[in-house]
């Protein structure tokens, strides 16, 4: 019989830790690589700005095997599948 008292509790995540988790979880069919990604751009002018749909483009962010674009706005698919999008506030990330 296990002792629970013994067992070790999983940390507290916060909320974007959450999120990233839960991005590894999927099958990240929504991804592409950066190889993928240069080859498309390839074929604009270097001064060519790029709209993501009015959000907020921060910066990108190696997380592991991957790189994150990161925005002005937390972007999500919720427990029903559903994209959410929520401002970041200062001091937020």
């Amino acid at each position: 019989m296990i002792n629970k008292a013994n067992v070790a509790k999983p940390p507290k995540l916060t909320k974007s830790e959450m999120l990233w988790a839960n991005l590894f979880q999927t099958k990240l069919k929504n991804s592409i690589t950066v190889g993928g990604l240069i080859t498309q751009l390839q074929s604009y002018p270097a001064d060519v700005k790029i709209y993501f749909s009015g959000l907020d483009y921060s910066r990108m962010k190696q997380r592991g095997e991957f790189v994150q674009m990161e925005f002005g706005q937390q972007v999500y698919l919720n427990k029903r599948r559903k994209i959410v999008i929520e401002e970041i506030r200062e001091g937020q990330s």
